[in-house]
């Protein structure tokens, strides 16, 4: 059990899932067969970590350094679109968002931009993410920067309101959000610091 039960590794109320994302950063860098074991867990519990927020961030780590994993949490990134209704908190487009932002982690992956689009394009799924808050916004931004002009005639046929100038648009603005925790810039930079002093 990875969340919120007494115990569990990343504790809502505790400072442990940001312990757990230094860690994989710190290792990522130094000796990466240390947290080898860490990466397969939070891989095969992808599932699980996709639906909580702080979760989805761990799987983000996942994502930029355990390239072996990869694929694992792209297969439930690619499900859960299939999911009805979409609920209000719908931490897949934070991923869908990343694989876009980090195009090389996307293009790491097996067919991985025909594989996505091709979700997206099952059954009613781009009208549904559309119509969702900040599913809304990832659509938009798999329209404008991952799709090619003639994918993104195919995306308005399944979403007419993708083909909608965003300025004419106002449920779709929405500030960029950061898809990754770098915690070099806080932790590993203080630590060096305090070594040269």
């Amino acid at each position: 059990q990875f969340l919120g039960a007494s115990g569990a590794l990343l504790d809502k109320k505790k400072f442990s899932y940001r312990l757990v994302l230094w860690l994989i950063e710190y290792f990522s860098e130094q000796a990466y067969e240390r947290i080898e074991g860490l990466m397969v867990a939070f891989a095969r519990n992808t599932r699980q970590l996709i639906d909580d927020h702080n979760g989805s961030i761990v799987l983000s780590s996942v994502l930029d350094f355990a390239e072996a994993h990869r694929e694992e949490v792209f297969q439930v990134i690619l499900e859960s679109m299939d999911v009805a209704p979409i609920p209000k908190h719908w931490y897949p487009s934070f991923l869908i968002d990343k694989l876009i932002i980090n195009r090389h982690i996307l293009d790491s992956l097996r067919d991985g931009k025909n594989r996505l689009l091709q979700a997206l394009l099952r059954n009613d799924n781009m009208a549904r993410i559309y119509s969702h808050r900040s599913g809304g916004y990832t659509a938009r931004r798999v329209y404008e920067d991952l799709a090619t002009e003639e994918e993104r005639l195919v995306l308005a046929v399944a979403c007419p309101g993708l083909a909608q100038n965003t300025s004419e648009d106002p449920t779709r603005k929405r500030p960029d959000k950061k898809t990754d925790f770098n915690f070099n810039d806080s932790l590993l930079r203080a630590v060096s610091c305090s070594r040269h002093v």
